[in-house]
């Protein structure tokens, strides 16, 4: 038997991560690394492609031919191409080209083609970019470069992938402590702050995403909307419409109306192929082709057009079902700021480090000396027996709502996602990437339900009311406990009564507090295997005079438990801690006995 120690040098053994924890870890951070690497890759490449025009020679161009080109033949999310000819001469020879820039512009929208196309109009000269290494290439404008940062969401979700396998790896908890301190007493940094940094680069995918995506879905639809208000009423003539097919690098394929109308503004002809402020493709082909029947070739109708740019117009201006969908993003942003101040916390929670021979924090705790008394308790007093029933510190009823709530919103946000994928797998589609992006966090609320349903199940076993003669017995006293098991007691093959003693103590790394437990005593008081035995009786305790008793320091404390064990073949077993507080020995016996 020992006493507790009282120190930041607490001899807790700390948990590691086994080889298959490490794994799966492993394998459930791997997919950040391979996806974030293979989004950077794509956004670097096309980077440094643009780039390249900036060293390219100013050279003096004329357009020749500047027009939207409307490809009916590509099954592409963007029909409208702009496109503008233009010649320039190049060591005294003639050059045609038609690239605006490097890649090809494409847009879903027939006006933003057009009022790009309009910068640039026939016979006018202006300024091309030509390489000088070969000629025949030329573009007309530079992509911002704004546009690299795009890669910082997918560079997220590699540093977070591989933080996190350096962590599960590599990280070794310190013996004493997470503060790495040299000789001179000057704490270094150490893995301590990695678990912060990991939740705030894990989280910020999450939040950046959940943006970028509200921004898209939610932020600029409900501008436009609401900007509509003052839009002019305009006649229209609708000169195309057709339901267009999208098929995705993963072969999902998904639907959208394609409705080409034309209208006069300002003593000018206009056309646009917007339909709604949130012209998305989604998987509903009937949905979309009862629109495309209300606007046949050649209807005329009204569409709303932006006075302050003509060019912008829109059949639908009302808030339409499919705008609602913009609603999903906030809950990355939810989740991801919660999780980012969550890790800020971390960081910055709690005071100063220690340094070496320094207390755990504040004063430093009081030597476990036998016949103290617990904090708030003076010698000598209550000496009283408050008989009672003892309720333990965390019941079945407890632990099923927590996991019920923690399995319902980590399901309820995945499932979003699985129902989409389970969706295109029914059509017989293949949408590789999101299935195998879906699958660890597939796994992990399959985990959690499996836990609901374990905990469920525990709410049926037998309940245990157990009952002391004394609830705050002092040390040298003996307590007479009496058990009964009330339900299926039948089904509990073996029943073990145990005194334990714990030590916790709360203590800094880095700039971070931890806590650590450690059980220091454990005594068997009964173990029974009869029926009877089982479903009721009675014991005594007579606790050692050399014990320590209960004590809250803030930052040290000594919780006395009555365990309670019931094994149950082939079902959750009975696992209850029942707190009591152990009192110090009266000084008088301390007195006379001061061994």
């Amino acid at each position: 038997m020992r006493s507790p120690r009282f120190n930041s040098s607490l001899g807790v053994t700390r948990t590691r991560f086994g080889l298959g924890g490490r794994v799966v870890a492993t394998l459930f951070l791997a997919v950040f690394v391979g996806m974030g690497s293979l989004f950077l890759a794509l956004v670097i490449r096309q980077a440094w492609e643009e780039h390249q025009t900036r060293y390219w020679t100013p050279t003096p161009c004329e357009v020749v031919r500047s027009e939207v080109r409307v490809d009916r033949s590509r099954n592409a999310e963007q029909p409208y191409v702009a496109e503008v000819e233009y010649r320039y001469r190049w060591e005294g020879r003639e050059y045609v080209s038609k690239r605006i820039r490097r890649s090809t512009l494409r847009f879903g929208d027939y006006g933003k083609a057009a009022a790009l196309v309009d910068r640039f109009p026939v016979g006018t000269p202006t300024t091309c970019f030509v390489n000088p290494r070969q000629p025949e290439e030329a573009v007309l404008m530079h992509q911002s470069p704004w546009w690299a940062f795009m890669g910082v969401i997918p560079l997220i979700f590699v540093m977070v992938g591989v933080a996190g396998i350096i962590v599960v790896w590599k990280a070794r908890p310190a013996d004493a402590g997470d503060v790495a301190v040299s000789e001179a007493g000057v704490t270094k940094p150490s893995a301590a702050r990695a678990g912060g940094c990991f939740l705030v680069l894990f989280f910020s995918v999450f939040f950046l995403v959940g943006l970028a995506l509200s921004w898209f879905l939610l932020i600029k639809p409900i501008q436009a909307y609401r900007a509509a208000k003052a839009w002019v009423e305009t006649p229209c003539v609708v000169e195309s419409s057709a339901v267009r097919r999208h098929r995705d690098s993963d072969g999902d394929v998904t639907w959208s109306v394609d409705i080409l109308y034309r209208y006069e503004f300002g003593g000018r002809v206009y056309r646009s192929s917007r339909y709604t402020f949130l012209d998305a493709s989604t998987s509903n082909r009937s949905g979309m082709e009862a629109i495309v029947r209300r606007y046949p070739g050649g209807k005329a109708t009204v569409c709303y057009v932006n006075p302050n740019n003509p060019s912008e117009a829109v059949l639908v201006r009302e808030w339409t079902g499919a705008m609602w969908l913009g609603l999903l993003p906030l809950i990355f942003v939810a989740v991801g700021a919660g999780g980012v101040l969550w890790g800020i916390r971390r960081l910055r929670g709690g005071a100063a480090p220690v340094t070496a021979g320094a207390a755990v924090s504040g004063a430093p705790a009081p030597p476990a000396v036998v016949g103290q008394p617990a904090a708030g308790t003076a010698a000598g007093e209550g000496d009283e027996v408050e008989p009672g029933e003892l309720k333990p510190a965390s019941g079945p009823v407890k632990s099923f709502v927590v996991m019920l709530l923690v399995a319902g919103f980590w399901n309820g946000l995945v499932s979003v996602f699985v129902f989409q994928a389970v969706q295109e797998w029914a059509r017989g589609r293949r949408p590789w990437m999101l299935t195998l992006f879906l699958v660890p966090f597939v796994l992990v609320g399959l985990g959690l339900i499996g836990g609901v349903f374990y905990t469920f199940l525990k709410l049926f076993n037998p309940r245990v009311h157990l009952r002391v003669s004394n609830v705050r017995p002092r040390l040298g006293e003996t307590v007479r406990i009496r058990w009964r098991l009330v339900g299926r007691a039948g089904r509990v093959r073996r029943l073990r009564l145990a005194l334990e003693g714990v030590e916790e103590a709360t203590y800094r790394r880095g700039t971070q507090s931890y806590t650590d437990r450690e059980t220091f005593f454990e005594q068997t008081l009964v173990e029974a295997t009869a029926p009877a035995e089982i479903r009721e009786g009675e014991a005594s305790l007579t606790l050692p005079r050399d014990l320590v008793p209960s004590l809250d320091t803030g930052n040290n404390k000594i919780l006395w438990n009555l365990k309670v064990q019931g094994d149950i073949p082939r079902w959750p077993d009975i696992d209850l801690a029942f707190p009591i507080t152990v009192r110090p020995l009266p000084v008088a016996a301390v007195e006379e006995n001061p061994s």
